[in-house]
This record gives structure tokens, sequence and C-alpha cells, in this order.
């Protein structure tokens, strides 16, 4: 049985099926997201966030592993 990678990054398509939402209304979160990680001094990728920020911000649809720890920087979790 071969094992799927799991990518470094959440795209519009799969954020749109993790919130049952339109494509176009994630690309629209996902700039948010985005914005806010520029200001914050980030490198961003149009159309997709790093998929510790998604997990952090959301963290009910993190699986265990990937959950973040509530240990771990949590003064600033970006």
């Amino acid at each position: 049985m071969e094992s799927k990678k799991t990518s470094n990054f959440v795209g519009a398509k799969e954020f749109a099926e993790i919130f049952e939402v339109a494509e176009n209304t994630a690309y629209l979160k996902i700039r948010e997201i985005n914005a806010k990680l520029k200001k914050q001094g980030y490198i961003t990728i149009q159309g997709k966030i790093p998929r510790r920020v998604f997990n952090e911000m959301c963290p009910i649809f993190a699986k265990e592993k990937d959950a973040p720890s509530l240990a771990t920087n949590a003064s600033n979790p970006l």
C-alpha cells in the first residue's frame, strides 16, 4: 500500500472541500489569510496557505499528527 504524501500547503480546492464552499470563496479567504501573513513579513504563494498556518487557524480540521502543539511557540502561532 502506497502512502500519499501530504503537501505543505492547503490549496483553494482542498480549502473549498473542507469548508464546503465554492472555490471562488476559498480563493477569497486564502487571499485574506495571505495578506495577514505578508504584513507579518512572511513570503506567500498565491492561492495557497501553509498547512501549519491552516492547522493553527482551524485546529478542528487538523489531523492529530499535524496539529500544532499548544506548548510550542504559543505566544506567536505564525
